[in-house]
């Protein structure tokens, strides 16, 4: 899906939640704008509305619905694509047998320190739109994680 940003130094990613402490990624090796394949120059416009790093700009607006054009910019990250592992993925669909925990364990459980699937797929991508919950979709990856997401939900 085009790759990684070039490297920008950057805060780590502090995963939104009530819990306590911050589930915390550090930075990996990207940040920056993507460069290459078939998404460098992409302009993303909405958000962020709750963005992962300190040095960017929230929309101007409070919706975060503002027109706020920026590059893609990437940080994938081996910290959190560890949570998205084949094994994870697989025990999700042949070990549990109810909804509620399928989802507490896909979702992620932030209080004891687990990313789970879902947000580890989020995560692996990072910085800008990917790392704000809200605003993701605006990366193009984001549409072949949720589509993945689904299948787990209905494997056949």
């Amino acid at each position: 899906m085009s790759g990684n940003g070039v490297y920008k130094e950057h805060d780590p990613i502090y995963v939104p939640s009530s819990a306590a402490p911050f589930i915390t990624i550090p930075p990996a090796q990207g940040g920056g704008c993507v460069q290459s394949g078939p998404f460098k120059n992409f302009t993303v416009r909405l958000g962020p509305v709750s963005p992962a790093w300190s040095n960017l700009t929230v929309n101007p607006s409070p919706t975060g619905l503002g027109s706020n054009p920026r590059c893609l910019s990437r940080d994938i990250n081996p910290v959190a694509a560890a949570w998205t592992k084949d094994s994870n993925t697989s025990s999700l669909i042949t070990d549990y047998t109810d909804i509620g925990s399928f989802q507490a364990t896909m979702q992620g459980d932030f209080a004891s320190g687990f990313l789970g699937v879902h947000t580890g797929g989020h995560m692996t991508n990072g910085a800008d739109p990917g790392g704000d919950l809200f605003t993701s979709p605006g990366d193009p990856v984001s549409l072949h994680h949720h589509k993945h997401t689904g299948k787990k939900l209905s494997p056949n």
